[in-house]
């Protein structure tokens, strides 16, 4: 039951963020340019920051950095995010009501934004390699 409606959410969540292919190729966009900018801004400004014996960039040590504090994040931001969002759409009260718990409901969620900000993820570090 709880994998079936983690399922849903994320499926949801990809609907909402990607209606179209036109907002995949609109989000790849704004990654490149995002990625442009860090990279002529970390070769600009700071050539070689030599962070470890590996020689380690800036731009390496930003993307990775973003990228792996963007989770931990989101997941601290998600439930009020969900709570906003419910009360917008009107959805709240009937959550409160229904026989399911509140908790799992929202973890649910929190899983599939997760999952799909997962997806975001990968295609950054994609990119950026």
């Amino acid at each position: 039951m709880l994998l079936l409606l983690c399922r849903l959410c994320v499926v949801k969540e990809y609907r909402n963020k990607y209606p179209s292919l036109l907002s995949w190729v609109g989000q790849l966009a704004s990654e490149l340019i995002l990625l442009t900018v860090y990279w002529y801004t970390a070769k600009s400004f700071i050539p070689n920051l030599g962070i470890s014996s590996s020689g380690v960039d800036y731009f390496t040590y930003i993307v990775v950095g973003e990228s792996l504090l963007f989770l931990p994040t989101l997941m601290i931001t998600v439930f009020t995010r969900i709570f906003r969002a419910e009360i917008q759409q009107g959805t709240l009260e009937p959550t409160l009501i229904s026989s399911s718990s509140l908790a799992t409901s929202w973890m649910a969620q929190a899983v599939g934004l997760s999952i799909v900000e997962s997806l975001r993820i990968i295609v950054v570090i994609a990119l950026a390699t």
